[in-house]
């Protein structure tokens, strides 16, 4: 949109927020109801004309974007996740608040591989006439676009997409091969609901291929220069992603262990230490276990919690620290191996009880470390 608009588009996200000021850290991915109407307001007054922002199910939960309505929706995908005392009470009810959006959009492009399809289907079709499907599955007949040709590289990944736009009956391949130099398999199904999604708003392929091209993500598939082995800085904190971070990188690096540092929250997605820990247990070959905004709980207690679930499958050990642990796992480091460092992506903080710690980053750790242990 940005190629489109003259770099006129307002960005909240989970990692920052954009009106035309600077970028600043986010506090929330969406923000308080009062903080949004007010950095919408400083947008309009820098002359934005457009603004994407990442719309989560506690927005909706604590009603801070209510009376808001979209041009466009974008659902990608859900998964068992933010249940628990302080988020939703089961997944059906974070299911509830996730479809809300369908109701406050005058269109939505979902992607196909979800949980939930077919609900996610009926509530959309209910809500709104312009449903655009990007990806295959089954229960959806004739999606509106779909990869061809992909082919991956060491640190990018080109394609091309297969077209059917709203009211056309019939299926194109677009001339363009697109080029998106962050790997993995999430972001290849991210870059195509975008496609999808700009595609709708009136994005020629020109613009789309050179906004593509300049997609950069800290923290989200950042790949830490290593003359023999493959170092990966990932966001991956619940299993879908987890997941699928391994079986993409075990796919194209098979012969290397899988050696990965992650741990969990604190008092929040509860379900996680053991949803990750079963992922780590079943796909990884040495898990090092760590804090990862540990907030009123004791780091060591959520670790051992998560170790409870990788006893007897995989090798693992904890290192509370995580900058040590990092380290740690930098020095088993062997030629042909892959490191994942997952969890935080780029975030600058450690949170612990009630305090935003300062912290140095995880891919700043990695690169500082290196220099020792190469």
């Amino acid at each position: 949109m940005d190629q489109q608009n003259g770099n006129k588009t307002a960005l909240f996200s989970t990692v920052f927020t954009d009106v035309g000021l600077g970028q600043t850290p986010a506090e929330l991915t969406t923000p308080e109801s009062l903080d949004l109407y007010r950095l919408m307001d400083q947008a309009v007054g820098k002359g934005y004309q457009d603004l994407v922002m990442e719309v989560s199910s506690q927005a909706y939960l604590m009603q801070r974007v209510y009376q808001l309505e979209y041009d466009l929706g974008i659902f990608l995908n859900i998964s068992p996740d933010h249940i628990g005392e302080n988020e939703h009470v089961d997944f059906a009810d974070y299911l509830k608040h996730k479809l809300k959006i369908f109701k406050h959009s005058k269109a939505v492009v979902i992607h196909t591989d979800t949980l939930a399809l077919s609900e996610i289907k009926k509530t959309a079709e209910e809500s709104t006439p312009n449903v655009i499907w990007a990806g295959e599955a089954e229960g959806v007949a004739g999606t509106n676009y779909s990869l061809a040709k992909v082919e991956h590289q060491a640190e990018s990944v080109q394609f091309q997409i297969v077209e059917k736009k709203l009211l056309e009956a019939e299926q194109r391949r677009l001339a363009t091969r697109f080029c998106l130099n962050i790997v993995g398999a999430v972001n290849l199904e991210n870059a195509l609901v975008a496609i999808a999604a700009t595609r709708y708003l009136g994005c020629s392929e020109a613009e789309i291929k050179a906004g593509l091209a300049s997609a950069k993500v800290p923290g989200r598939m950042e790949i830490i220069p290593h003359k023999e082995a493959m170092i990966i800085v990932d966001y991956a904190h619940n299993a879908i992603s987890l997941q699928k971070l391994l079986m993409w990188t075990k796919a194209r690096y098979p012969d290397g262990q899988q050696i990965v540092v992650f741990g969990c929250p604190g008092n929040k997605g509860f379900s996680r230490r053991q949803d990750l820990g079963e992922t780590a247990a079943q796909l990884a070959d040495y898990v090092i276990l760590t804090e990862d905004d540990p907030g009123f709980e004791d780091p060591r207690a959520i670790c051992e919690e998560i170790g409870s679930h990788l006893n007897g499958f995989v090798s693992y050990e904890f290192i509370l620290n995580r900058e040590a642990a990092i380290t740690k796992a930098l020095k088993r480091v062997q030629a042909g191996d892959v490191l994942l460092v997952v969890g935080k992506g780029s975030d600058a903080f450690q949170l612990r009880n009630g305090v935003r710690e300062s912290y140095v980053t995880d891919s700043q750790v990695i690169k500082d470390q290196l220099q020792f242990v190469l």
